[in-house]
């Protein structure tokens, strides 16, 4: 049941990877360092332990995002392995390229995160999940990508032939058009079929007169 329930889990949620995909737009927005009550988050996707994150980055890029910190300033790695569909994250030692052991589990207490603070940065791994996790992962990444190229085509398709046939200014405003008229279209139907209500409830009542 529970391998069950975490395959639904990978299907319908982002994966890490499509996270990963897009993460350059958000570390474009991070301020240099966290807010108060906050600290910097790393998770690095096939880390292993022994392996230089340095040489790891070059090669790959990490989740990335700044944590608020519990009342007691400790860290919540539940927190973290929700926003980006983990199966879980274990904090990487930074002197010893190890995992760390947790003494909370579940939690990063303020000790541990001065500790395992490198250059302003906790670091996190995701152990290997279950290879049914891996394979749903990769079923529902090969359907977003026949998705988005299928939209794409359809959207060249459609679009590009508009404005081979008509022109690029035309297509502007057929589409200008279309946004604006189908709201006031609708409007319209609603009015009229208001009033429509209205005459008739006023000739029943002139009628039982």
């Amino acid at each position: 049941m529970s391998m069950f329930l975490d395959g639904i889990t990978a299907l319908f949620h982002k994966t890490p990877q499509e996270h990963l995909n897009g993460m350059w737009k958000i570390i474009k927005k991070l301020p240099p360092t966290p807010p108060s009550s906050h600290v910097r988050v790393h998770v690095y996707l096939g880390w292993t332990p022994g392996c230089d994150d340095t040489e790891f980055v070059m090669r790959h890029s990490a989740l990335v995002a700044d944590f608020p910190l519990d009342h007691a300033g400790r860290l919540s790695l539940a927190r973290v392995t929700s926003k980006w569909t983990l199966r879980g994250c274990t904090p990487i030692d930074p002197c010893r390229r190890a995992p760390f052991e947790l003494v909370q589990p579940g939690y990063l207490s303020p000790l541990a995160i001065r500790v395992l603070t490198d250059e302003g940065v906790v670091k996190l791994f995701e152990p290997t999940p279950s290879e049914g996790t891996l394979a749903m992962r990769d079923r529902r990444l090969r359907f977003v990508t026949a998705l988005d190229n299928f939209w794409s085509a359809l959207h060249e398709a459609t679009l590009g032939r508009l404005v081979d046939t008509i022109g690029l200014v035309m297509t502007a405003l057929l589409l200008a058009l279309v946004v604006l008229g189908v709201p006031a279209a609708l409007g319209w139907y609603v009015w009229c079929t208001q009033l429509e209500s209205w005459l008739a409830y006023y000739v029943i009542v002139a009628a039982s007169r």
